[in-house]
């Protein structure tokens, strides 16, 4: 992942030097590009309840995610206040480095032009429930995209058996069921039903079998994406670079 940098930050105004917060170079264009993706949502609450709220912690994530929008050539725009501030508190506390460049990568696709349609406040809520392990899973899972079917048509997904989650990521039947159970409760992935060829049973043996397979509980046999868990990931992702 990207590595924090420290250095002496020289006399500065004190929104600078709460962005900069002594973790990154103090590049001017860094400075700007953070306050802007601050904007006016940043002014509407007192200097006090920043302090409480976030403290010095919320400096490395706004800088960090200026440089990756600056890096990736976007123009920052301001984050919605129902956006930033809940973003800015759960990240500034999270320990996790892979959850914190997500936090990071989700703040400059919030404050990017060609991204702030596709973040809802919904994601900042979610990122704050899922693990380490649960985000690994879920970055594996989107990297194995399917060309399109149609040559108009987007990426696909494949269903995901159980069996070869739990060897790949190393995890017990229990802790299986446990994290998708979670993820699909956080509606980014849904259990698919093993589907059932009906024979040349009479008609009340087929409505018998049909009856079953609806009313069965779900075993997370087969899993996939939802629409919701693939925008998410991809929230999650540093923002794609512009043409030059």
């Amino acid at each position: 992942g990207r590595q924090r940098r420290s250095t002496t930050i020289s006399t500065m105004d004190p929104l600078t030097a709460l962005i900069l917060g002594g973790s990154f170079l103090a590049k001017e264009a860094v400075g700007d590009a953070a306050k802007r993706i601050l904007g006016p949502s940043w002014d509407v609450v007192g200097a006090r309840v920043r302090n409480r709220l976030f403290g010095s912690h919320v400096g490395p994530v706004v800088g960090e995610a200026a440089e990756l929008l600056l890096e990736a050539r976007h123009e920052p725009q301001p984050v919605p206040a129902q956006i930033l501030m809940q973003l800015l508190e759960h990240a500034s506390h999270e320990e996790d480095e892979t959850l914190h460049q997500k936090w990071v990568a989700l703040l400059a696709n919030a404050a990017s032009p060609t991204a702030a349609n596709k973040i809802l406040p919904s994601y900042v809520d979610t990122l704050r429930q899922i693990t380490p392990k649960q985000a690994e899973m879920l970055d594996w899972m989107h990297k194995q995209s399917q060309p399109p079917v149609w040559a108009d048509g987007g990426r696909r997904w494949p269903d995901f058996k159980r069996d070869d989650l739990e060897q790949r990521f190393g995890l017990s039947p229990a802790d299986y069921a446990l994290l998708f159970t979670d993820l699909e409760r956080l509606g980014l992935i849904e259990p698919r039903r093993p589907l059932h060829r009906l024979g040349s049973q009479d008609v009340e043996t087929q409505v018998a079998i049909i009856s079953e397979w609806i009313n069965d509980r779900v075993q997370y046999a087969e899993i996939s994406f939802t629409a919701l868990g693939i925008r998410f990931v991809e929230a999650c992702e540093p923002p794609a670079p512009m043409s030059p």
